[in-house]
């Protein structure tokens, strides 16, 4: 998943993982992508694409394999910039990451690999010490695999964890009152789990930020739902549930990103999520601004029918809200 995720995101045209075997003293190729397939399986010298060089620095390393300067390994042919990036668990090194391709590599495009790697390998170390016996016995489930991208999600930020659930909470609500097939709210609900999976790839600086955003760092985060896309796509069992993910900053009115689609041309799930989104958002401070009341949430949720928001998905939300508060005002008499 970590080596299909960066092959993708970095539009790479060859990937491999590999992991320090303690006992050979060598390094054994776990997985390879692309122009590098034919390696996994194969054992090298720890020595290999500067392998050893990144697990004791704890840093990556990039080099242009047109350089007469360096010395030329004969399986990286296939490119002309290659990246290696160490795997580490609890700061200890235990495997590299090396991804190629014909044109450099930017400087946030190197940014955003460390982070995901960073915060996968910690997640992975996490899941794997918890549930061992399970994993060797039962392998990865879907169900497994979605806990997974769950939990980088927690690991990043615990604010972004706390909305995913909350929402998901209210599009199964949501979903049941639109009249979705069984299979559709199942989509539904791992889709809204993981809507935004794709912010693993910004970096923190820009996520995290405290201040007002510039426009190129906007440009940034107006990416995370390719990112998703790109992230999730690469994983067979969830090809199915990308809707939310990559579509639901889209608009009716077609303002929206990343494809700027109109009306029902964006997928009703997506349609549907947003205006839950947006309803649970507002409801949540935020650190340039305060939580707005409940009243004035709703106010702005039905500004939006026709523009942001499908009317008809807003009609259906609001008169469900109204309804929990027909049952809490009977409750609390």
């Amino acid at each position: 998943m970590l080596l299909d995720q960066a092959v993708a995101l970095l539009r790479a045209s060859a990937g491999s993982l590999g992991l320090y075997d303690l006992v050979s003293d060598r390094i054994v190729i776990k997985v390879a992508r692309g122009d590098w397939s034919m390696l996994a399986g194969q054992r090298f010298d720890r020595t290999i694409g500067q392998a050893e060089q990144v697990m004791t620095s704890g840093q990556p390393y990039t080099w242009h394999c047109h350089d007469q300067n360096h010395h030329q390994i004969e399986w990286v042919d296939a490119a002309s910039t290659v990246v290696c990036i160490p795997l580490c668990a609890q700061l200890l090194p235990f495997g590299v990451l090396w991804i190629g391709r014909q044109d450099e590599f930017t400087t946030h495009e190197l940014d955003v690999l460390m982070n995901i790697t960073g915060i996968t390998t910690q997640a992975m170390t996490s899941l794997m010490s918890s549930q061992k016996n399970h994993v060797k016995q039962n392998g990865f489930s879907s169900e497994k695999v979605l806990d997974f991208w769950v939990s980088l999600l927690a690991l990043r930020d615990s604010d972004t964890d706390t909305h995913s659930q909350q929402t998901t909470r209210m599009m199964m609500r949501l979903a049941q009152r639109m009249g979705l097939s069984t299979i559709e709210q199942e989509h539904a609900r791992k889709g809204a789990l993981l809507h935004d999976i794709g912010k693993l790839a910004i970096p923190d600086a820009i996520l995290f930020k405290p201040g007002p955003l510039t426009p190129a760092e906007w440009q940034i985060i107006r990416q995370h739902p390719v990112y998703a896309y790109q992230m999730l796509s690469s994983i067979p069992c969830f090809r199915s549930i990308l809707d939310i993910p990559y579509a639901h900053h889209e608009r009716w009115d077609g303002a929206g990103y990343p494809r700027g689609l109109v009306g029902e041309a964006i997928p009703l799930s997506a349609r549907m999520f947003a205006v839950v989104d947006v309803w649970d958002a507002l409801r949540s401070d935020r650190p340039y601004r305060r939580a707005w009341p409940e009243v004035r949430v709703r106010e702005y949720i039905q500004s939006q029918a026709g523009r942001h928001f499908d009317p008809r998905i807003v009609s259906v939300f609001l008169e469900m809200l109204a309804e929990d508060d027909q049952y809490i005002s009977a409750w609390s008499q």
